[in-house]
């Protein structure tokens, strides 16, 4: 085919769709792709150039591939690399027709559609289509001439297309209804959002790029336009069709509005054109990315256009870009096709949707997670170039003197204190972006009132940590290990230490900054490191405390070479803490601040006139100028930058009017607003004002600056109202001046990264006052709030579905910045803050049906979109104000449903966290396994389709469970308010948390032991804690800082407790004695002495008058407080008594001790007047309720057993701790519990309703210890399970329920067996005997009688297992052998000897033939079954085999082994399940094939087919058994079984 480069080349082409007799031959001269679409269109008399050229291959299997316009050497390459004519096809693909419909006499947006034929009839099928709800009474029409028509036939349809096919634009046709506008389907559905215009709002179309042009290149650009569109699939491209001779501004708004890029088609009559001008210089102000194209005539001379300054704005807006040169060029030329090919490559790098198809696509595998994924730091390039802007050189220079002192101090914070609008910002961009002698910038943030991330503690901190990181390596390198374990103890379900600002701040700033002072990176000149933090004020009220705390006692541990530097009005929070630290006062009145600001006036006032600011010293009328405005300004910075921007509004003005109006000017921030706003709205149409008020409005109520078209989706107005309000361009106010849209509104708003907020928080505070704003300007922002939560939630109900990003729910999830970025920007929004805006809305009730259809219908979507756009600690934070909220409107079904549905997704969100951060899916698989299944989640969400738990399902969310201590957690206190909760541990640390949703709010760490005991003061301001280092110490609550250090026991401290009234603070020791504290200096005020042995625990009395005390010398002993002496020694027990509480009344106490009993005495009486009995083993801590109705206690039984004390009987007994509960707590309220426990977890228990925990007491159907073995039956309808309990479990798994219960060995049941007819049981125990049980009534037999007990082994029995037709049963023992038992008559038939050590595992072959073990010595043993001899030995290296199994028609043995094994038991959480599989002839290893359908655990994941199906919570992780479609697991005392969907 191909033998030279000039022979022409015959190719065999077909139209799309055909078969092979359709194709015809081609004839090409050139082998160009340009060349082969020109033949193309000749051969097929094709009448325009919109279709597309596929090829097709034999080696692809003929699988049609689109060829591109470019490269155009791509065709030579295929016909090389396929020279047989029969090897290579060419397909024409015709684009679709495009018709342009309006619906006459509506507001309904006009859209297009696609035909792929030409057919009035298909037309009209479209349309009924995309809009059902049109009926049948509508007709179509076209226009005709001066007139119009009514389209009727399939000719005057092709007549109509074809005309318009010269000029490439759509033709149009219009719809007229006789009824009401209609909505699309695609359209929102229901609760259709209101807007200021008719239209829906949330229809309009957004683009990728706009064709900014003149008329006269109308041609050339729509020629572009077409070949854009050919060359990228779904380009959405903004191109005006028509000559804008009407709606100029509003065609403008929208195009800039709606378009993520512009490209620029300058021409003459471009740069003439002053509705061009406004196109570029709006695109500029909103920082719209911009290509240029220059269109200009072969005639034209460039230097004359850059010569003149109003023809050369759009040169200036582009310089520095890459100008593409079309010459006047049309298709197909080589100049053309260069010219495109450069707009092209421009566009692949510059919009986001192109650029990250690349970038995406070189990307193969999965990313680790890098150390800016994981801070997630915040970008401030734009706030730096705002403020490079606005700084005029030559001001804040004596910063450098007050720096240079600064350096000399042990100060490592300094605070510049000033007032709103006084230039604090100003400096912190002086002193990062030029610091001071002997200084180096570290690390810049600047916080923002108005968005989520710049005013959140946590992202300071990152960005921070990220800063460092970059500038040094040893700083890099040791937070990357941070890194590494944090994320480890994530993946273990543990709180990111990023959660806890404080201790992130301490590790990786204070010990990454230590770690450089180690190395030898730091130059020897001596520099400081600078870290800049600008308004405190703006940071977020609810946490900047924490910021504080950093700033006042972590910072004190910096290296003296780093210091920090932050700024912020003095709000009495920051004045209270910032105290300490001698502040500098920025003084508007300051010499050197008023000399700044008068710099400042004369250089913008010098740029007004066009002069130098020489110049203006020398005029007496501008000099005069900059006095009276600096006069004015009292020294306020934004005074000064606003009234500057103000009088720049009207350059034509003399210096002497100027100066008559600035003596007109009133003083403050607020009349320069007043003035700028009236001046534009003052005498405008009053319908103006409404929407600038409404945009206005909505650009204070988000929650971040967003772009104009998502302030517009989400506030309820159109991208054009939202558009003209910030160009401040309208159909009303069309004055001459416009021609310079930045010197309209922005002097109060500020634009970055294209996204809108205002220019200062004092508009804010200005416009949100009807005070100093008055009703004319007065902005409500929470009826604004209502309006956006109004949107947000109608986004969501409507366009919220599932697998947004089409992922693989097996895979760990990475995201990218384009797969966040495919994400529609109003629904992330929406996402993101709807909660934010539903609690700052006044009509709370006026949201619950939508509400109610979110959570009824797309609540999973929602959390799904949560999880893709990593925001998950985001929504858990909200989860319990928005609760609360909802619990306070009026009940209904709805609301009723609404709370119960986020309070599952809450209680999801935080059980669930280990799945949910792995992949975004999990919100459907492992949430709605897992989920209670009398929740309202689990009820409304769950199907077949999804595994179902079908053995020790939950039925009720069980406690709540915080994670984060690094050893066994030691005490547990709530605050006062129930909002906290402190715990202290074998760590050393104390922690606070979270009541409401488990998150570590801050750890306080000075002790060097254990910390045995914590309390809180009544106004919950100090913690208390006791430690085994001797020491008490007090805490401040919110800040952390250690208030005192109470030193003076001898030995370990083991408890602590505050009096009620504050002052004073008890402690007992295990050097016998009790010492009484005062709070406030830390002196001791006495010591009680006594006891004999050990204080174990005190308390002292609700009225502050005593003290009770027990310990090893079996007492309780009270103290009078106040004179010190022994008032009463109590003793009933001949047992160590560990704990003690006293009721709220004072009345009783209660004790627990070592021999398992709760006694409650009478303290009146002296006496005791009941013991409780049911724990197991000895008591570790015992709390009254509030009321003393209830009493907890827990021991190390594991368990937290809830006593009924007017009946004294227990109401529940709580299980979940997998070790000793050490100590528990009531709420305030009494509604919730919280256990710590040596499993270094705390859990929190409701407990509020009485007859819920009594029926949750009735419902316990588990073991009362741990399950050592389970095993599922053949047919899968029972499992049965072992357990440390001696006892043995049988469990249906169609019901769910223990349906044997089979008692009568003396030790630890070690294996268990079902026969595969389900009659039998067999079981193996460390009591060393084997026994056979019955499952199914017989003659003389019941379901549980004990059959046979067969004795023989001299050691514990690890394992049983029955022969396939159930007559023999075979056990393994710890004395390394192996028997065979008759199941009839329990006789031994055979013994086999050769292992040296336990024998774990055994099967049967398959024909009973042969019998397998496998064992601890590492070996694997084949037995015949007839004659007891060794067939074969297999050395496996398996030290901890969990089973044995015959693979491939019996001639393959294979072991499998978890590698996670330890001591003989399988942590699935932590483990991987393997085979080894050998060959019974030869001994070899070999390759085995898995079962497809078998389900199995490994690791922490349950497997089908080899893809991850759910996670296995921490509730159900220990022991795994599998077949066919149902998995056995258990962990601690549960036995659980999940069965696999069929498909």
């Amino acid at each position: 085919m191909l033998c030279a480069a000039n022979t022409a080349v015959t190719v065999s082409v077909r139209l799309n769709g055909g078969d092979e007799y359709d194709a015809i031959d081609v004839s090409i001269n050139e082998l160009t792709v340009t060349e082969l679409r020109m033949q193309i269109q000749a051969a097929f008399d094709l009448p325009n150039t919109e279709f597309d050229v596929l090829y097709c291959t034999r080696k692809d299997g003929f699988v049609p591939h689109k060829l591109k316009p470019t490269p155009n050497s791509k065709l030579r390459t295929l016909l090389k690399a396929n020279p047989d004519p029969d090897d290579i096809l060419f397909e024409v693909k015709m684009h679709p027709h495009k018709i342009k419909v309006v619906f006459d006499g509506s507001t309904q947006p006009a859209l297009v559609l696609e035909l792929d034929m030409l057919e009035v009839e298909v037309l009209r099928s479209e349309i009924d289509r995309c809009f059902p709800d049109l009926g049948d009474g509508y007709m179509i029409q076209y226009s005709s001439k001066d007139s119009r028509a009514v389209l009727r036939s399939d000719s005057a349809l092709e007549a109509l297309y074809d005309c318009e096919l010269p000029s490439k634009t759509c033709p149009t046709i219009y719809v007229v209804q006789p009824a009401a506008p209609i909505v699309p389907t695609a359209a929102l559905q229901q609760h259709v959002v209101r807007s200021t215009r008719k239209s829906d709002v949330l229809l309009e179309t957004s683009f990728d790029i706009m064709l900014s042009y003149s008329w006269s290149t109308k041609s050339q650009v729509l020629e572009l336009y077409s070949e854009l569109r050919n060359r990228y699939d779904g380009i959405k491209i903004w191109v005006d069709d028509a000559e804008m001779d009407k709606d100029v501004y509003l065609s403008m708004v929208e195009g800039v509005v709606k378009s993520d890029l512009m490209i620029v088609c300058l021409s003459k009559p471009y740069l003439t054109s002053a509705n061009c001008m406004r196109e570029i210089k709006f695109a500029a102000d909103l920082k719209k990315p911009l290509i240029p194209a220059r269109m200009f005539e072969e005639t034209e001379n460039m230097s004359n256009f850059l010569q003149d300054p109003e023809l050369a704005v759009p040169f200036l807006i582009t310089s520095g870009l890459l100008y593409i040169d079309f010459k006047m060029s049309h298709p197909p030329s080589a100049e053309w096709n260069s010219a495109v090919d450069s707009i092209c490559r421009q566009i692949e790098s510059r919009l986001p949707k192109f650029a990250r198809t690349q970038s995406d696509s070189a990307q193969d595998t999965p990313p680790k997670v890098s150390l800016s994924v994981w801070l997630q730091p915040v970008d401030f390039a734009a706030d730096v170039d705002n403020y490079a802007s606005e700084y005029v050189a030559g001001t804040r220079e004596w910063l450098a003197d007050v720096f240079d002192e600064w350096r000399l101090t042990n100060e490592s914070v300094m605070w510049l204190n000033g007032g709103a609008g006084t230039g604090k910002s100003i400096i912190s961009f002086k002193v990062a972006c030029d610091p001071p002698a002997r200084y180096r910038l570290g690390s810049l943030f600047f916080c923002r009132h108005n968005d989520e991330q710049k005013n959140d503690v946590r992202y300071i901190v990152a960005t921070i940590a990220w800063d460092l990181s970059c500038k040094f390596k040893s700083v890099r390198d040791h937070m990357e290990k941070i890194m590494a374990e944090d994320l480890r103890l994530v993946k273990e379900g543990k709180a990111s230490v990023l959660f806890s600002p404080i201790e992130a701040f301490e590790a990786l700033v204070v010990d990454g900054l230590h770690a450089l002072k180690n190395s030898n990176e730091l130059s020897q000149t001596g520099d400081t490191i600078l870290l800049v933090i600008d308004a405190l004020d703006e940071c977020d009220p609810k946490t900047r405390n924490q910021l504080l705390h950093i700033l006042t006692q972590s910072c004190k541990n910096l290296p003296e070479f780093a210091k920090v530097f932050t700024t912020g009005r003095p709000d009495l929070d920051i004045f209270e803490s910032l105290s300490g630290i001698d502040p500098f006062v920025l003084k508007p009145t300051s010499d050197r601040n008023v000399s700044d600001i008068k710099k400042f006036i004369s250089v913008k006032l010098s740029a007004l006139w066009n002069v130098s600011v020489a110049a203006i010293e020398q005029n007496e009328t501008m000099a005069s100028c900059v006095e009276a405005l600096l006069k004015k300004s009292e020294g306020v910075f934004i005074y000064a930058r606003n009234a500057c921007e103000f009088l720049q509004k009207d350059q034509s003005k003399t210096p002497q009017i100027m100066l008559d109006q600035i003596h007109k000017f009133n003083r403050g921030p607020d009349s320069m607003y007043s003035m700028i706003l009236e001046r534009e709205f003052g005498v405008t149409d009053p319908s103006e004002l409404l929407v600038f008020k409404h945009v206005f409005g909505i650009i204070l109520a988000v929650r971040e600056p967003v772009p104009i078209n998502i302030l517009a989706k989400v506030g309820k107005v159109t991208a054009s109202e939202a558009g003209l309000v910030v160009a401040k361009v309208s159909f009303a106010f069309k004055c001459p001046d416009l021609s310079d849209l930045s010197k309209q509104l922005r002097s109060i708003l500020k634009i970055e990264q294209n996204n809108i907020s205002v220019i200062h928080k004092s508009l804010k505070d200005y416009l949100t006052d009807v005070q100093r704003c008055g009703t004319k300007f007065f902005i409500n922002v929470p009826a604004m709030n209502e309006e956006i939560c109004e949107v947000c939630l109608c986004l969501m109900v409507n366009k919220l579905s599932h697998n947004l990003l089409n992922l693989n729910s097996g895979d760990e999830y990475h995201p990218t910045v384009s797969m966040i970025s495919s994400i529609p920007k109003e629904i992330a929004y929406a996402c993101q803050f709807w909660v934010e805006h539903f609690l700052e809305s006044r009509n709370k009730e006026a949201f619950v049906p939508l509400l109610h259809t979110l959570c009824k219908e797309k609540i999973i979507n929602f959390l799904e979109l949560v999880l893709i756009l990593q925001k998950l600690n985001l929504f858990v934070h909200s989860c319990s104000r928005l609760i609360a909220t909802l619990q306070m409107l009026p009940k209904s079904d709805e609301t009723m449903l609404i709370t119960e549905i986020i309070n599952d997704l809450h209680r999801a969100a935080i059980n669930f966290r280990p799945a949910l951060l792995f992949n975004p899916l999990q919100a459907y698989k492992t949430v709605l396994v897992w989920a209670p299944q009398n929740s309202a989640l689990y009820t409304l969400y769950t199907d077949a389709t999804y595994p179902k738990v079908v053995i020790g399902a939950s039925k009720a969310w069980g406690p709540l469970n915080f994670e984060g201590h690094m050893g066994g957690v030691l005490s547990v206190a709530f605050s006062p308010d129930g909002r906290w909760i402190a715990s202290s541990g074998k760590d050393s640390v104390v922690k606070m948390w979270t009541a409401a949703t488990g998150e570590c709010r801050a750890t306080f760490r000075g002790h060097t032991n254990w910390v045995n005991c914590v309390d809180f003061s009544r106004n919950g301001s100090v913690i208390v804690s006791a430690s085994s280092d001797k020491t008490l110490k007090a805490w401040h609550a919110e800040t952390g800082d250690c208030l005192h250090t109470f030193v003076g026991h001898k030995w370990y401290v083991t408890s602590c407790s505050i009096s009620p009234d504050g002052t004073r603070v008890a402690s007992g020791s295990l050097d016998s004695s009790v010492k009484l504290w005062s709070l406030q200096t830390g002196e001791c005020l006495h010591t009680y002495k006594g006891h004999t042995d050990w204080v174990m625990w005190l308390k002292i009395s609700p009225d502050s008058t005593f003290i009770a005390s027990c310990g090893k010398d079996l007492a309780i002993r009270t103290w009078d407080i106040a004179s010190g002496e022994e008032l009463a020694t109590l003793s009933d027990s001949d047992s160590l008594l560990r704990c003690i509480d006293i009721s709220f009344d004072g009345k009783l106490a209660a004790s627990g001790d070592n021999e398992r009993f709760v006694k409650i005495w009478d303290l009146g009486k002296r006496e005791c007047v009941k013991v409780l009995k049911g724990h197991l083993y000895r008591i570790y801590s015992v709390a009254f309720n509030a009321d003393a109705k209830m009493l907890a206690s827990a021991g190390i039984d594991k368990t937290v057993c809830i006593w009924d004390l007017e009946t004294f009987t227990c109401l529940a007994t709580l299980e979940g701790h997998s070790n000793w509960v050490m100590s528990v707590a009531f709420s305030p309220a009494g509604t919730f519990c919280a256990s710590a426990s040596n499993d270094m977890t705390i859990k929190l228990w409701p407990v509020g309703d009485k007859a819920q925990l009594a029926k949750s007491k009735q419902n316990k159907n588990i073991h009362t210890n741990d399950v050592t073995c389970i095993f599922l039956s053949e047919d899968e309808s029972l499992i049965a399970s072992a357990s440390t309990d001696l006892t043995v479990r049988v469990w249906s798994t169609e019901t769910g329920r223990c349906v044997s219960r089979l008692t009568g060995h003396k030790n630890w049941v070690n294996g268990v067996c079902i026969a595969s007819d389900n009659r039998i049981a067999a079981s193996g125990s460390r009591d060393k005997t084997v026994k056979i049980w019955a499952l199914d009534a017989d003659e003389g037999t019941a379901p549980g009688d004990c059959l046979h007990t067969l004795k023989g082994h001299s050691d514990f029995v690890k394992t049983v297992a029955f022969s396939p037709d159930n007559t023999i049963v075979a056990s393994g023992a710890n004395d390394a052998t192996l028997r065979l038992w008759l199941v009839n008559t329990g006789d031994c038939i055979r013994e086999f000897r050769g292992h040296t050590s336990l024998v774990s595992v055994i099967t049967f072959s398959w024909d009973q033939k042969m019998v397998a073990s496998a064992g601890r010595d590492c070996w694997m043993f084949l037995w015949e079954l007839e004659s007891g001899a060794l067939l074969r030995k297999f050395e496996t290296d398996v030290k901890y085999p969990e089973s044995i199994e015959f693979r491939n028609n019996q001639t393959v043995l294979a072991v499998v082994y978890s590698e996670g094994t330890t001591n003989g038991w399988m942590n699935v959480k932590k483990s991987s399940l393997q085979r080894k599989a050998l060959s019974i002839t030869t001994g070899e290893a070999v390759n085995i094939q898995e079962e497809k359908d078998a389900p199995y655990a490994s690791g922490e994941w349950i497997f089908k087919n080899g893809n991850r199906v759910c996670w296995i919570p921490d509730s159900a992780t220990k022991v795994a058994n599998h077949k066919g479609a149902i998995l056995g697991i258990s962990r601690g005392n549960m036995v659980i079984a999940v069965r696999m969907p069929k498909c």
